[in-house]
């Protein structure tokens, strides 16, 4: 499964790399951060040497993530708020069922519902 992480280089994107880098079923195809972009991830995040080898920090726009039609899943690893700035987009291109991506957020709330529909919505 080709995986785009969005925020790599905080805490929960840094985990997120860590993680996926050495599933059998998982191919990194994006990892963005505003900081980093243009670094490569083995500078940033050493203990990763020899594990994602070629793979590079961009800073793609909203629109350019919603446009992208090689990943299949999205990890928003962004602080609060900020998810959401990106998962409406998302969601709103279509990127919610297949044969298109999913998307996860780590944030404690993407800020999706109102305050009606989140009181719906399991936890």
């Amino acid at each position: 499964m080709n995986v785009t992480i969005v925020g790599a280089s905080g805490y929960s994107g840094r985990q997120l790399v860590s993680i996926l880098a050495g599933h059998p079923k998982i191919n990194l195809v994006g990892v963005t951060s505003r900081t980093y972009a243009g670094t490569p991830v083995e500078s940033s995040i050493p203990h990763l040497r020899g594990r994602v080898e070629g793979l590079t920090f961009t800073n793609p726009s909203i629109k350019e993530l919603c446009e992208n039609t090689d990943c299949e899943l999205f990890f928003l690893a962004l602080p609060h708020g900020t998810a959401a700035n990106y998962a409406i987009p998302l969601l709103n291109a279509g990127k919610q069922y297949p044969p298109t991506a999913r998307m996860l957020s780590t944030s404690c709330g993407a800020g999706l519902f109102d305050d009606d529909e989140s009181s719906n919505q399991s936890t």
